[in-house]
């Protein structure tokens, strides 16, 4: 899964999970709900951003409406988590709008 979050109103890829369990996926599966034609991400990511071969990766993109909790390696370079998230636990009680930004951004865009 690859995990986004807002630097001020632009919805950022900051990492991916290791592969998630079989339950995971399930509990996934319940609550996300594909995402429309405005959805900022592309079709397709190249997987050497997080280590694999110089090849791109179809996404199947979601609504980012989820939130969930990760526990993540402090080593980030670029922007992104060097190292796989792990998958917590989905964070029903709180919305997008309850995380704080990314820094370097204003408050206004």
């Amino acid at each position: 899964m690859i995990a986004g979050r807002y630097r001020g109103k632009v919805l950022e890829a900051v990492g991916r999970t290791v592969a998630l369990k079989d339950a995971q996926a399930a509990e996934l599966a319940k609550v996300l709900k594909p995402a429309g034609p405005s959805h900022p991400w592309p079709d397709e990511i190249p997987a050497y951003r997080w280590g694999g071969k110089d090849t791109k990766v179809p996404l199947l993109k979601v609504q980012p409406r989820l939130v969930i909790e990760v526990a993540a390696d402090a080593a980030m370079q670029a922007g992104q988590y060097r190292h796989p998230l792990r998958l917590i636990r989905i964070r029903a009680e709180l919305q997008p709008e309850d995380v704080p930004t990314l820094p370097g951004t204003g408050a206004d865009e």
